[in-house]
C-alpha cells in the first residue's frame, strides 16, 4: 500500500485533475487507515469535481470511514450508485462502503454483483482491510468459493 501511495501521489502531482488516480489513491489511503489524507486529497481537487461520480463515490467512502453515516448516505446518492453498478472497480468498493456503514446485507449484494460481472480478485477481497469484519461471514465465504470453483 505504501508503494502504491507514493506512485499515485506522484501521478496526482503531475495530473491533479486525474479523477481515476484520485479515486485509487483515496482507496489506498483508506486501506492504510489514513482517512485524513484521503479527505485532504479529495478536498484539494479542482473545483467542479463534486459532479464527478468517481469523486462523489470516493467522498462517500471517506465519510463512511469517518463514521459520518448521514453525510455518507447523502453522498452515495442514487446517481452515484447507478455509476457504481456500471464501473467495474467501483462496484466491489461499494460493498466496502456498505460494510463501513454496518449494512452487511447490502455489502453482500454489491460483492455478489461485482463477482457476477467478472471481478474475481478473491486474494484482494481476503486482504482488503475494509472487509476484515466480514471475512468470517458464510455468505462472503460462499462468494469466494464460487469464484474458486469457476477457476478450476
Amino acid at each position: 500500500t505504501a508503494g502504491a501511495i507514493r506512485t499515485l501521489d506522484r501521478i496526482m502531482q503531475q495530473a491533479p485533475g486525474n479523477a481515476t488516480a484520485a479515486w485509487v489513491l483515496t482507496m489506498a489511503y483508506l486501506d492504510q487507515g489514513a482517512t485524513k489524507d484521503a479527505r485532504a486529497l479529495l478536498e484539494k481537487m479542482p473545483s467542479g469535481f463534486g459532479k464527478n461520480y468517481l469523486w462523489r463515490h470516493a467522498m462517500a467512502m471517506v465519510l463512511a470511514a469517518e463514521g459520518n453515516r448521514k453525510a455518507a448516505i447523502q453522498g452515495m446518492d442514487e446517481e452515484t450508485l447507478k455509476f457504481a453498478r456500471l464501473c467495474w472497480a467501483v462496484t466491489s468498493a461499494t460493498a466496502d462502503y456498505y460494510i463501513l456503514l454496518g449494512d452487511k446485507e447490502k455489502a453482500i449484494e454489491w460483492l455478489q454483483l461485482a463477482v457476477s460481472r467478472g471481478d474475481e480478485r478473491i486474494a484482494y477481497f481476503r486482504r482488503n482491510p475494509r472487509l476484515a469484519s466480514f471475512r468470517d461471514d458464510t455468505r462472503f465465504q460462499s462468494i469466494l468459493r464460487s469464484v474458486e470453483a469457476r477457476r478450476k
